[in-house]
């Protein structure tokens, strides 16, 4: 074997069949105990779901030495690891094997024997760590790893339930199963650092309220200075990169977890996703390209397509897509190859094809495509001009996060008082939801949405004009949360303070707090790219600030398209934007920009709800105004 040689573990095979439970649990023990090794790179259970898919097979690999090796010899790998467990009345006795991929010819075989099932951690350690040594490693890196009831845990059956809820989440992409086994992991050894890093993951993609991940990133993190340099490193990278923690530090532990593997697709997807979120696009498709090179699976090419989308080679990721989909991977389940479809379509302008892509991933059969396909036509319903289709799709995603155990009431009463301060221009009945939101929320609760409800709610109060109430929230909220302006995400503290500022008319107050929320307090951009843009935009626009106006407005358009932008384009209101710069462009005489933007307004806008048609025609009318020659054509 050579350096950084591709090793594929197979599995074990159990006599007597009957107690064929134990066979995954060791396996996923060789794999997190292999795992420590930098001499050789294992294949990832989802690398192996990724070839098979593209055979188009099916059926366990222990056992299977036609089908191990064939998978083997797809995904480049040199040799195989498995061997076979034999339960007799004095205990059990295992054997670890590695065979040569090309012919299956034994190159090594390491016996051991164990008392009781509680041994069996023990003896997979002592079996991987032979093996290791066997394989050329070092005996000082061998001796060197952290023991595997360590860097995972002493339970079998916690182990058992992890390897189920790993393969839940990172194979078949089942984010409920996942979420409801690793639960059980856990509650078996709270300890277990690995699992709960995973359950927040979980959580988090399954669209789970964000509190819950935090938390269970919270305490991976109390138990991480157990695990190996990579492990430790995710674990931590998870905490710091969680709400309210610290997005310098995050991208600090997983730089030390892929200095320690630069094979870890954990490390190099987690890394390629801060950058992205931080606006470093340059390293953020470095590691996005670094992730498919490793692991080509369907997810990897999503993340990779939308990076290329914005970074403006929307070419390039249709030629990816369309290259994973000929390859014959599984790609109509993945939330990421939807996303990037969504993606595209923003890109090139084809906003109509955005509400068949949100109906068709609604109609998937994976939750969480289902729920981001929700999600999707709701915001596509606002961009439309259609609040009221917007609240039934609401009411839609608010039924399918129930059905998975997910009640938000506040959350469902804050997303309707949205609509009718900030859109429908309805605001006595928006802020008489956010008095019903206020009136339940315990101050400094961050139990709804993921996130601290209380600044949404100051921000929409001060947004309704009702300033003494927007106060209030954000004092009480103030007062009750640790850590201050650490304790919360970045951006919202100053957002809320400027919309506060703003409805007072303190403007130059509003532009700071504005201009303030677009840096994150660990020093780097803040993660929404749009807030500050159009956040200060409102601002210049109150202060008769006409060109600042224009310019933050153009540069909110400019913002390239990507996953976030494509939900928050109808929060910021993308359709409004255009209307207010044909008005601006007008006043300032540029007759072309004028048409242009009150043209696009009106594209959005052609099947606005009837409470919008006026606008609409008053947009026409203007275009008619301001080009006669139109108008007689």
């Amino acid at each position: 074997l050579k350096a950084d040689d591709k090793l594929l573990v197979s599995g074990f095979t159990f006599s007597p069949a009957s107690d064929s439970a134990l066979a995954p649990i060791l396996a996923e023990g060789v794999l997190n105990a292999l795992g420590q090794s930098r001499a050789v790179r294992l294949l990832s259970p989802s690398d192996v779901a990724t070839v098979m898919a593209q055979m188009k097979r099916t059926g366990d690999l222990a056992g299977n030495d036609s089908l191990a090796r064939e998978v083997a010899e797809r995904s480049g790998a040199s040799a195989i690891v498995g061997g076979n467990i034999v339960h007799a009345s004095s205990g059990y006795t295992v054997n670890l094997t590695l065979r040569r991929a090309t012919d299956g010819a034994l190159l090594a075989s390491f016996p051991e024997t164990a008392a009781t099932t509680k041994e069996l951690i023990e003896v997979v350690d002592a079996l991987t760590r032979k093996l290791r040594g066997k394989m050329g490693e070092s005996l000082r890196q061998v001796n060197r790893s952290v023991p595997l009831a360590q860097a995972t845990t002493a339970s079998l059956e916690a182990l058992r339930r992890y390897s189920e809820g790993a393969r839940a989440h990172d194979v078949d992409g089942d984010f409920d199963r996942a979420v409801r086994v690793l639960r059980e992991a856990v509650a078996i050894d709270s300890t277990f650092a690995l699992a709960w890093r995973k359950l927040g993951q979980a959580l988090s993609n399954g669209g789970y309220p964000g509190a819950a991940a935090d938390s269970a990133r919270e305490r991976g993190a109390r138990y991480a200075e157990r695990l190996p340099d990579r492990e430790r490193g995710l674990v931590l990278g998870a905490y710091f990169a969680s709400r309210n923690r610290d997005v310098a530090k995050a991208i600090a532990s997983y730089e030390s977890a892929y200095a320690a593997d630069s094979n870890s697709t954990a490390a190099s997807n987690q890394l390629m996703n801060l950058y992205a979120l931080t606006r470093d696009d340059a390293r953020a498709l470095r590691y996005g390209r670094r992730s498919f090179a490793i692991l080509p699976t369907p997810a990897d090419a999503g993340h990779l397509a939308e990076l290329l989308v914005r970074t403006g080679d929307p070419r390039a990721a249709q030629a990816l897509i369309d290259s994973v989909t000929r390859g014959g991977a599984s790609t109509e389940e993945n939330v990421f190859m939807w996303a990037a479809r969504v993606s595209l379509a923003y890109a090139r302008g084809m906003i109509d094809s955005v509400r068949p892509l949100g109906e068709a991933m609604r109609r998937s059969s994976n939750a969480s495509t289902r729920l981001y396909g929700a999600g999707l036509l709701i915001r596509e319903a606002e961009l439309r001009g259609q609040p009221t289709r917007a609240a039934q799709n609401g009411v839609d995603l608010s039924t399918m996060r129930r059905a998975q155990g997910i009640v938000d009431i506040a959350g469902d009463r804050l997303a309707l008082a949205r609509l009718d301060i900030l859109v429908r221009g309805r605001t006595p009945e928006g802020v008489r939801r956010l008095d019903a939101v206020a009136g339940t929320q315990s101050a400094g609760s961050r139990t709804w949405s993921g996130g601290p409800t209380s600044l949404a709610i100051a921000d929409l109060y001060a947004r309704a004009g009702e300033v003494g109430k927007a106060k209030a929230v954000l004092a009480r909220y103030e007062s009750t949360t640790p850590g201050g302006v650490q304790g919360v995400p970045s951006q919202s503290w100053p957002e809320a303070r400027g919309s506060i500022a703003l409805a007072e008319g303190r403007f130059a107050d509003a532009i700071r707090e504005f201009r303030a929320s677009d840096t994150d307090t660990s020093g780097v951009p803040a993660s929404c790219v749009e807030c500050a843009q159009i956040n200060l935009a409102r601002a210049f626009d109150a202060a008769n600030q006409a060109d600042s106006t224009v310019a933050t407005m153009e540069r909110y358009l400019a913002i390239p398209a990507r996953r976030e932008s494509n939900l928050n384009d109808a929060y910021f209101l993308r359709a409004m934007v255009h209307e207010r710069l044909g008005q601006l462009y007008e006043a300032k005489g540029d007759t072309a920009k004028a048409v242009n933007n009150y043209r696009t307004f009106i594209a959005l806008w052609k099947d606005a709800e009837p409470e919008f048609q006026s606008r609409v025609a008053e947009a026409i009318r203007r275009i008619e105004k301001l080009t006669p020659v139109e108008k007689l054509r």
